[in-house]
């Protein structure tokens, strides 16, 4: 299954101020689509990055450097560090 990837261009709420739609810049144009219908992937806003950061610290109880290269979960798992996408 594949499923188009793209960057929210524009906003629009409803009557009562809630994000209802949003147009897309994907590779075969503009779209418009229901927030229902859409997946994030990453969100490259920086406010959302600190506020992970600070989630992150309150789950595992230690700040996260940026050097670091893994995450180890409670389980002893590790987590691979995200790859992002520039689009």
């Amino acid at each position: 299954m594949k499923w188009p990837l793209g960057v929210v261009v524009e906003t629009f709420s409803g009557n009562d101020g809630v994000v209802r739609s949003v147009k897309l810049k994907t590779l075969k144009g503009m779209v418009t689509r229901a927030v229902q219908k859409l997946h994030d992937l990453e969100i490259s806003d920086a406010e959302s990055s600190q506020a992970k950061r600070e989630a992150l610290q309150d789950v595992h109880g230690k700040g996260l450097s940026e050097e670091s290269s893994h995450v180890v979960t409670r389980s002893g798992r590790v987590v691979k560090p995200v790859i992002r996408m520039d689009l």
